[in-house]
């Protein structure tokens, strides 16, 4: 199974990783472990309760109850708690492909930045220049921005929207992440989680 033996893979490399990659491996190692235990894949890893089900979780702040992946499920119902996990597991089983295939790949987990929710990271070594991620959704050139109709305006809107994500580029061109997936699904592309991806600390 791909996923175990990226498991097998991660575990060999956090004991031989240097401190820079410490976070990660373990937040990764966290993730394929909870994917293993939820598909009974793994009777090696010992059971685990996730952050949501401990029972001091109450008093813990929002960030301290995301797993690995951070996703907090404590009120998701079963069929999308279900489904999310199946979507994780096709994406770190696609990604540990892809990176067997060009020695990289992408991931969302668990953000190292406080309180930022999930953060992209790089498994693997890119070459200089490579292009990581994409950002989903829909593109909107200068031209539209200029002089946009109400239409425009109106799908541009951010009243009443708690997903508000345009992101502006240098060379004038809006990028509307707003309507994309908590997790990148079967049909989409892998690269497309560039919308994760948290800023860097000041």
């Amino acid at each position: 199974m791909l996923l175990f033996q990226d498991y097998e893979e991660t575990c060999r490399a956090q004991h031989h990783s240097s401190s820079n990659n410490d976070y990660f491996l373990s937040t990764k190692r966290g993730a394929l472990e909870i994917l293993l235990r939820d598909f009974g894949r793994s009777d090696s890893i010992p059971p685990k309760a996730l952050p949501w089900e401990s029972s001091s979780s109450g008093g813990k702040h929002w960030y301290d109850q995301l797993d690995e992946f951070g996703y907090n499920g404590k009120n998701a119902k079963l069929d999308v708690y279900k489904a999310i996990r199946y979507h994780q597991a096709y994406n770190m089983a696609r990604s540990f492909l892809i990176k067997q295939h060009l020695g990289y790949s992408v991931l969302a987990l668990k953000s190292n930045l406080a309180q930022a929710g999930r953060g992209m990271f790089l498994d693997g070594t890119a070459p200089s220049g490579a292009i990581l991620a994409f950002f989903p959704g829909q593109v909107w050139p200068r031209e539209y921005l200029i002089s946009p109709t109400h239409e425009v305006i109106e799908y541009l809107s951010w009243k009443n929207n708690p997903n508000f994500q345009l992101h502006f580029r240098g060379d004038d061109y809006c990028f509307d992440c707003r309507a994309s997936p908590y997790t990148v699904l079967k049909e989409s592309n892998p690269w497309a989680i560039a919308h994760i991806a948290n800023h860097a600390p000041w």
